[in-house]
């Protein structure tokens, strides 16, 4: 866990497609990693979709920064198409 007395600045955000094991379904996740290397415990989940690209979510650790979160995750949203997103999931993003 990381450690709540130290600055909240991130080494810097990563994203990446993985795969549950247990469905196989694949999920974008974009993660704000500490200086520590831990991430940030709370998570928030946006639900998508899964059409052309099998999405299921899109999962973004919810930092302190939530400007630089907020960033990731439109940059990720542009790399799918519209379509595999609900109502729901963009206005989801909208509020964050």
């Amino acid at each position: 866990m990381f450690d709540p007395s130290q600055p909240a600045s991130f080494r810097e955000v990563k994203s990446y497609i993985a795969t549950t094991k247990e469905t196989q379904i694949p999920y974008l996740v974009a993660a704000n990693v500490r200086e520590n290397k831990d991430m940030v415990s709370q998570n928030e989940y946006i639900e998508a979709m899964p059409k052309h690209w099998g999405i299921d979510k899109i999962s973004v650790c919810n930092a302190l920064d939530k400007e630089s979160v907020k960033k990731v995750v439109v940059e990720l949203l542009q790399m799918l198409p519209s379509e595999s997103l609900t109502e729901q999931a963009i206005l989801r993003v909208q509020a964050l």
